[in-house]
């Protein structure tokens, strides 16, 4: 397989190699450059949101370099969005994920991975999410993403996988994305891409 994330030494590179260079080169983003790439996507969300008229939001809290979307959120808040969080479990066996309410004034943890969550109260369902914003290492043209590995999302969006429902965007920077991204039968596709260059949607 030809992937433009591979660094040109072999012509086929697996999930692990996609990883590993894309999370690099994230990382070397200059931070004012990173700054104004997060404001471009952060209005960008707002802005969908907003046309779509989506009532509950599922975000993330930015970890490992992904965009940082807190001022979105924040101001999505305050205008009567209703925003939740994954919360991973406290067993790293079960690799199971819920999703609870959070604001800009909500007490949060730092979870066993290093990633803050809100604290624990009562889980919200995901057919009541409208959207959910789901962040990744590597993106293709075909709606595959590659995540940090745990295959949280995946497994708490298997139940949905052929629903519009919530509707699945990932967030990333445009330098993320690649010509293909290996897919396993259980990886659940993106229904579109918020970056830096704009707000994309993926042909069924």
């Amino acid at each position: 397989m030809t992937n433009s994330c591979s660094d040109g030494s072999t012509p086929s590179v697996s999930k692990a190699d996609i990883r590993n260079r894309m999370r690099r080169l994230r990382q070397q983003i200059d931070p004012r450059q990173r700054a104004r790439m997060n404001q471009s996507i952060g209005q960008v969300v707002i802005d969908y949101v907003e046309a779509q008229a989506v009532r509950t939001l599922a975000a993330y809290s930015a970890f490992d370099g992904e965009p940082d979307l807190g001022d979105a959120l924040a101001r999505l808040s305050d205008g009567g969005i209703r925003i939740v969080m994954p919360v991973i479990d406290a067993n790293p066996a079960s690799r199971k994920m819920t999703f609870h309410q959070w604001t800009p004034g909500s007490r949060a943890n730092d979870n066993r991975l290093g990633i803050r969550e809100p604290e624990f109260g009562q889980p919200v369902d995901l057919d009541e999410i409208d959207l959910m914003l789901i962040p990744l290492v590597a993106w293709d043209d075909a709606g595959h993403r590659l995540g940090v590995g745990g295959g949280y999302f995946d497994r708490s969006l298997a139940p949905f996988a052929q629903a519009n429902r919530p509707f699945r965007m990932g967030i990333g920077y445009q330098l993320q994305r690649c010509d293909a991204v290996p897919a396993d039968d259980w990886d659940i596709p993106l229904h579109g891409i918020i970056t830096d260059a704009g707000r994309f949607t993926f042909e069924p």
